[in-house]
């Protein structure tokens, strides 16, 4: 399966999705219970962006609410591109979870995030 790939330069607001569990007859409002997460690792699963909660949500056409996932500028600003290299890639994870379901339901997207050098080297 071929992953989704982002583009974004160091420094900028990534490319912003929008998620919701896909649970049949899931209400269109989200209740507490349901909780969002990102997060950027490397090849070697180090954490290059911490794990964050997202809290921010919007409504679709549809009226399903969903969270609004995205990484940082702040966040893109840290992450490395080695010298003599015009971009590297990583993974962005985007995880939504409801532990109080039976069993707790977890599911995670991940999308390659190919962060591109700032300016000049």
């Amino acid at each position: 399966m071929t992953r989704e790939i982002v583009e974004v330069y160091q420094g900028d607001l990534s490319a912003i999705r929008n998620a919701r569990p896909s649970i049949e007859g899931l209400d269109d409002v989200l209740d507490a219970n349901w909780e969002c997460y990102v997060r950027v690792i490397d090849r070697d699963n180090n954490a290059v962006v911490a794990k964050r909660e997202i809290t921010d949500k919007m409504t679709d056409t549809a009226s399903k609410e969903r969270f609004v996932a995205a990484i940082l500028p702040t966040e893109t600003a840290e992450i490395l591109v080695p010298t003599g290299r015009n971009s590297e890639d990583y993974i962005w994870i985007i995880q939504l979870e409801n532990s109080t379901l039976t069993p707790p339901w977890v599911k995670e997207h991940q999308i390659t995030l190919r962060v591109r050098r700032q300016g000049l080297e």
